[in-house]
């Protein structure tokens, strides 16, 4: 690591601070394990520094720095002015290395680049692959730099961190070196601030102590992140998860960031609230919804979020429908937030132009006879499939009711009836056409075969429905691929379909599907027969381990729902995840030879939700990668969350076996699995789904988490998705 220094005219006004400085940074540095580098304190020493910095705190500061180092380490010396010296090549003697730091002057001008020059020969001359190599440049003026040390640098695995001081630095030229290089650009608007400076590069060049692995380090859970609004909130080191809110708390504390008046956590939401802002939604919710955890009325429409949820409403859209009413005045009228409500004269000229027009609307709307939000209409729809197999007078005196500003009873009058068989292929053929109509029709569609699935059962069977299939699946190519993909089974497969297309994402999973050569099924309401034993379990694992979280909870059920159905099919299951450790929830074995692997991703439901217990973000870990130095983005179905540290990940791993199954046969699977890892072997996946909310249905996330899963990983070789209902 090379460790470049020019301080300023700053440190003459705040001695006492630069003092604090030396102080915290061998605190700091003795609260953590050190990953051994090769360090250059290359410290500028112009003719400024003489009137400056007359005592030489810059140098105690520096010496404070050696004296935090730890065994393994290698450090040298240059400073630099009009021209670069090597005052102490590469050592792990940091007493010499002091007393070269002690022999720094100040005299002569600024040339960064003899500097990082002599920094960049030593650390490559000198260098091996596995030690990380840092410079670290602090100037508060301008000088001469050739950009191909730049070039260099980054070749040779070095990465440069750049500090800015005060208001005379090139900041182009320093955020261009530590971008390139991999670094960062600190501005810094006074010397009081160097401490969280040099806490904050600390922390990123050294592996710090995280007992609990939330991503945040110890000494900050203990003693608070400041936030964007000048708060300070503190978490468990030991706890994940410290409210129990189903997020961990580095995701809920969020990344640190650098402003001009210092640095401050980007917080997501309150690490010791389940419920930052009191709507009643837990911030995990929150977070799958996509609702702002710290505030209660996302939308502004007069009603909570976690209100809405509860009534069905949608907490994101002050309006959703786009009429003139907001969310709260539906509600207080006992309206349709998801429909578009006119006036009682408009719903009845759209249910009798469905009735009487027919196909003939697409006509006469190329011809202005009928507007196009007309035909278009939900009221459309209906009268033109009603008109098929109920009288016209029947039609007539249903929409009467709407004088009343009854249009929800005229909706259940019209499609109360029941067709017959003979009426099955006009109906197939009338939303068949009405989806051609557009996208916007897609959703209507969708929401009209839900709503009646049960009752039309005979329609929705009839051979005649593929035109409607493969209209929702926006191509008849991919509905052939995604009717067989899913077994044809067409009257449970058919709400899947239908719920797809209203999260506008089918087309999509509908590629996926085709393109992968992974095979995927879907197992839809299947029912536990011991729930209660599931539930007792979940509840026994959340009161030992302190959590109280309904979200969590949840995600315990389907752990536990999981583990018996897999069970029960004959597998053997080797490894099941505490709450808090990241990757796959639950790992299996056949017990027949030879083995195959089966790994599940598991979730579950809240029980007045119409959503599961995922997303997008729940699907997928953020997973730092040591080889990098950078967070990755990785399925949590995939081999890759384990191989890209797998000295953290895999420890867990063979914690969880050897506590499931006991030391000795605990080691000997672990050893077995990993082999696997190691040989980038093929296994089954599976995301199970498990509640007792029989409303729930498949969202969130789901079309990139599955191009992931059947399109990028080359070791899943067959996919399921299973929906339990307890």
């Amino acid at each position: 690591m090379c460790f470049v220094v020019s301080c300023t005219t700053y440190i003459l006004y705040f001695t006492r601070r630069y003092l604090l400085l030396a102080n915290l940074i061998s605190l700091h540095f003795h609260s953590f394990s050190f990953i051994t580098g090769m360090l250059v304190f290359v410290l500028d020493s112009s003719g400024s520094m003489s009137w400056n910095d007359p005592n030489g705190y810059r140098k105690i500061a520096a010496k404070s720095f050696v004296d935090a180092l730890i065994q393994g380490d290698r450090a040298a010396v240059v400073d630099f002015d009009d021209y670069g010296y090597l005052l102490q090549p590469l050592t792990t003697d940091f007493q010499t290395v002091k007393n070269a730091i002690d022999r720094i002057d100040s005299w002569g001008g600024t040339n960064i680049a003899e500097g990082i020059r002599i920094a960049n020969h030593q650390l490559i001359s000198q260098s091996s692959d596995d030690r990380i190599k840092v410079i670290i440049l602090l100037t508060d003026g301008e000088g001469y730099y050739d950009n191909n040390l730049t070039t260099e640098a980054k070749n040779n695995g070095i990465t440069i961190y750049t500090i800015g001081l005060g208001t005379s630095v090139d900041e182009n030229l320093l955020r261009n070196i530590a971008t390139q290089t991999g670094g960062m650009y600190f501005p810094v608007s006074s010397a009081s601030q160097l401490p969280q400076v040099f806490k904050r590069i600390t922390e990123i060049v050294t592996e710090p102590i995280d007992t609990d692995e939330d991503g945040v380090p110890d000494t900050v859970e203990i003693s608070g992140a400041r936030t964007g609004l000048g708060t300070i909130v503190y978490s468990d080191p030991s706890n994940p998860d410290t409210d129990g809110d189903g997020i961990s708390d580095g995701l809920e504390i969020g990344p640190l960031l650098c402003a001009l008046n210092g640095y401050y956590y980007q917080t997501k939401s309150n690490p010791k609230k389940w419920d930052s802002d009191g709507d009643g939604l837990s911030d995990d919710e929150e977070d799958e919804l996509g609702t702002k955890v710290y505030i209660g009325d996302t939308d502004n429409d007069g009603l909570s979020d976690g209100f809405e949820i509860s009534i069905g409403y949608s907490p994101l859209h002050k309006n959703f429908d786009g009429d003139s009413y907001s969310d709260k005045q539906e509600f207080e009228k006992g309206l349709d937030p998801y429909l578009y409500d006119k006036t009682w004269y408009e719903h009845i000229k759209d249910i009798l132009a469905g009735a009487t027009c027919g196909d003939a609307g697409e006509i006469l709307v190329r011809h202005g006879l009928l507007a196009e939000r007309t035909l278009k209409s939900f009221g459309y729809l209906i009268g033109q499939i009603a008109s098929g197999f109920i009288p016209f007078s029947d039609i007539r005196d249903a929409v009467a009711s709407l004088v009343k500003l009854d249009f929800a009873g005229v909706l259940t009058n019209l499609v109360g009836f029941v067709p017959g068989l003979g009426d099955c292929a006009d109906i197939a053929r009338t939303l068949a056409k009405f989806i051609s109509f557009g996208d916007e029709c897609i959703n209507i569609t969708a929401r009209f075969i839900v709503h009646k699935f049960d009752d039309w059962q005979n329609v929705f069977k009839h051979s005649l429905l593929s035109p409607i299939f493969a209209l929702l699946c926006k191509g008849q190519d991919n509905f052939d691929i995604v009717k067989k993909a899913i077994n044809e089974n067409l009257e449970k497969t058919l709400k899947v379909v239908a719920e797809f297309a209203q999260h506008n994402n089918f087309e999509k999973i509908a590629s996926i599907i085709k393109t992968s050569k992974v095979k995927f099924s879907i197992t839809q309401d299947i029912k536990l027969e011991n729930a209660n034993s599931v539930i007792a379990r979940a509840n026994e694992y959340l009161s030992k381990a302190g959590l109280r979280s309904a979200n969590v909870f949840a995600e315990r059920v389907a752990i536990e729902s999981a583990y018996e159905y897999y069970t029960k099919l004959g597998y053997k299951c080797i490894y099941k995840a505490k709450h808090g450790v990241k990757g796959p929830d639950l790992i299996f074995v056949t017990n027949t030879q030879p083995r195959e692997y089966l790994i599940v991703e598991a979730k579950g439901a809240l029980e007045n939700s119409k959503y599961p217990t995922v997303g997008e973000s729940r699907l997928f870990s953020n997973v730092y990668n040591p080889k990098t130095r950078t967070k990755e983005r990785l399925a949590q179905l995939s081999f890759k969350w384990l191989s890209t540290n797998s000295q953290r990940y895999m420890n867990k791993v063979e914690e969880g076996m050897k506590e499931l199954l006991g030391e000795d046969l605990g080691k000997k699977e672990f050893t077995e699995f990993r082999e696997l890892l190691q040989n980038k072997g093929q296994y089954r996946a599976a995301l199970f789904y498990a509640s007792q909310n029989q409303k729930i249905r498949w969202d969130g996330g789901f079309d990139k988490f599955l191009e992931q899963i059947l399109i990028k990983d080359e070791n899943i070789t067959s996919f399921e998705m299973v929906k339990m209902i307890l």
